[in-house]
């Protein structure tokens, strides 16, 4: 089984062998031009969003609150859920925070952390928590 991520989002969560693979990474089928990154099923999609999350915030420029702050929430956010210190509820939250950091942050980077996180949550949620 693989998951791939593309453009620090997720592109779509294949699950299937990969002789099965009906769509083109490379050229044509990569519609953004930006890079894919392909995991298989034993790679955890928590710690690729805490290395993100974890890059992001510590790229922030610090100019605006939404990049500076946020990242450093998001990255918290997801740490004390998979240790129990908040309920897995709280990833709504979070995912509310991202969504407030898309529409706020002035730069690309503040904007497009939401698109990793957002869609790592939706795709992997229990990955999260667990």
């Amino acid at each position: 089984m693989t998951n791939v991520v593309q453009n620090c989002f997720l592109f779509q969560a294949i699950h299937q062998p990969r002789k099965q693979f009906k769509t083109t990474f490379i050229g044509e089928g990569n519609t953004t031009g930006g890079s894919t990154m392909i995991f298989n099923s034993t790679r955890s999609m928590y710690n690729v969003l805490h290395n993100y999350l974890d890059f992001y915030a510590e790229e922030s420029c610090g100019q605006c609150t939404p990049c500076r702050i946020g990242t450093q929430q998001l990255l918290k956010g997801i740490q004390a859920i998979k240790t129990g210190t908040k309920p897995p509820e709280y990833l709504d939250q979070l995912v509310k925070l991202a969504e407030t950091m898309r529409l706020t942050s002035k730069c690309g980077l503040g904007q497009s952390v939401t698109n990793s996180f957002s869609s790592i949550v939706k795709n992997f949620r229990e990955e999260m928590i667990f």
